[in-house]
């Protein structure tokens, strides 16, 4: 874990460590069939969800889909029973199917054999759980289904699911409505007998670390907007770089089998945290900033980097004294957009309507701001995307840049250390982005570029010729757009607090912020 100085920006203090799932009714996607051999796709595949906990849910009316346009809704009254399995398929014979018995039979979705998503929503749109599996985190057999280890781990984390074992049916291996093959027990520990207190193996700890969170973002805002005369004491900014630093490291061991070294961590953040909220409340308040300090995530059209996936980028706004809220139903009006300092656009699923392309083209008119960012993998709609960025210089393209000498290990991981100086402080040594595409720029600005080993590939693998050096981030010449090519870039999950500084930098550039 790197140590920051109290003298830092505090942006760069608070990093949240772990990704933010939504529970749900904490439904778990358990067992996937892609890629059948015993029968052919478009008859043998199929989704296990499992239920962990102490009652039944009905799932009539909820919806699975990808991150394209398929999906489907459950029509049928399908009850998960506590601790039970259902089994979702394409085709409900089994002896047409490799034999497998289904308890409810979809239409509208298929599987890719390489990379795909399962998406879980409720009743009201509410994401309950998702699963993105490709290579090479995730396994990617033929002929057998991928397990997850145990239901109460993280099962976006591919180290976490395995190949299946079991033969079942016509010869594929899996384990269709039982207890997965690859089943590992999991040391279970009785809830922390002291506050705080946080819930073993429950999906991230997500609601208690997010408590601690909050009351740090708000340490935070305080520090930065509401501590009268020119600076902060340093003795409040000394105490909340503390709980700073205390809150990351109990975050990174608050998952999976590290969790128990996380306790002496949290007493004392807990300490730490109640330390500031008392000196807080003995310093004279002054009002805040005038200017408009609200952040509007648009969540409507199926992102997968949703406010929740985007972690990072959500929690560094609060920090700088933004309140973030989320748009995720609905269209993009100017209701919507009205009184909001920044709008973020991550890479939709779905088509936008043309009066969301307008009520946005207005809202950049009237001085609003706008951070767009493109694919997750090979998924984007380039063209979606360039209905709102174009006017402003900046296309996104069918690419993707590869590296096969400066990474982070992975040739599709490019790692950019070559930094415009002039734009970001020497403090600022490497952003990590997986998947990007390369951007081209009509006027606008470049703010990131990949090193002169990267080069470019299109939609067909085909190498893209050419002497430019791929821009990955850049910002409109009027300052009100900024696009960065791939949405990992904001996430947690991926890369922690690695991006935290490039991405401070690059949004002071966009809303003005000293």
């Amino acid at each position: 874990m790197r140590i920051f100085t109290a003298a830092m920006s505090l942006c760069v203090l608070l990093v949240v460590c772990v990704p933010l799932l939504s529970a749900g009714q904490g439904i778990v996607i358990n067992e996937i069939m892609f890629n059948p051999s015993a029968v052919t796709d478009a008859r043998g595949e199929w989704m296990e969800l499992y239920n962990p906990g102490d009652t039944a849910v009905s799932l009539r009316g909820w919806q699975v889909c990808d991150e394209g346009k398929d999906r489907f809704v459950i029509t049928a009254d399908l009850v998960i029973p506590p601790r039970g399995y259902v089994v979702l398929g394409r085709n409900g014979d089994p002896d047409a199917n490799g034999g497998v018995f289904l308890d409810y039979i979809y239409k509208g979705m298929n599987l890719a054999n390489t990379h795909d998503s399962i998406i879980l929503m409720d009743t009201e749109g509410g994401r309950v759980d998702e699963v993105s599996y490709a290579l090479p985190l995730f396994p990617m057999p033929v002929g057998c289904s991928i397990e997850l280890v145990h239901p109460s781990l993280d099962n976006a984390d591919g180290t976490n699911w395995a190949v299946a074992q079991h033969l079942f049916g016509a010869g594929d291996r899996g384990s269709p409505g039982t207890r997965n093959s690859s089943y590992e027990e999991q040391v279970q520990t009785a809830p922390f007998p002291f506050h705080p207190a946080l819930i073993v193996f429950q999906r991230n700890n997500e609601e208690a670390l997010r408590a601690y969170r909050e009351r740090l973002d708000a340490c935070a805002r305080f520090m930065n907007h509401s501590v009268a005369g020119d600076s902060c004491p340093q003795e409040y900014v000394e105490a909340v770089a503390l709980a700073s630093s205390l809150f990351q490291e109990a975050a990174y061991l608050s998952v999976g089998e590290t969790v128990l070294a996380a306790r002496p961590y949290l007493v004392r953040l807990d300490t730490a945290l109640s330390a500031c909220e008392a000196y807080g409340d003995m310093l004279p308040h002054t009002e805040g900033p005038g200017k408009t300090h609200r952040v509007l995530f648009c969540d409507n059209r199926g992102q997968y980097y949703h406010v929740g996936k985007a972690g990072l980028l959500s929690s560094l706004l609060r920090n700088m004294g933004y309140d973030v809220a989320t748009l995720d139903r609905g269209l993009i009006d100017d209701r919507a957009l009205s009184g909001v300092a920044l709008a973020i656009l991550t890479n939709p699923s779905y088509l936008f309507e043309q009066s969301e392309i307008d009520a946005l083209d207005t809202y950049l008119a009237s001085g609003g701001r706008l951070l767009v960012t493109g694919q997750y993998y090979q998924h984007i709609l380039a063209d979606e995307l360039n209905r709102i960025t174009g006017p402003h210089g900046i296309l996104f393209t069918h690419t993707e840049v590869l590296d096969d000498e400066q990474n982070t290990g992975r040739a599709y991981y490019p790692l950019i250390t070559a930094l415009d100086r002039k734009v970001f402080p020497d403090a600022v040594t490497e952003v990590h982005f997986a998947s990007g595409c390369a951007l081209v720029l009509e006027g606008a600005v470049p703010l990131l570029s990949c090193s002169p080993s990267s080069y470019v590939i299109d939609a067909q693998g085909i190498r893209c010729e050419g002497s430019d050096v791929p821009c990955v981030a850049a910002i409109s010449s009027d300052g009100c757009v900024l696009a960065i090519s791939s949405s990992t870039v904001v996430t947690t999950s991926l890369f922690r607090g690695d991006n935290m500084q490039a991405l401070h930098v690059m949004l002071c550039l966009l809303l003005g912020d000293t």
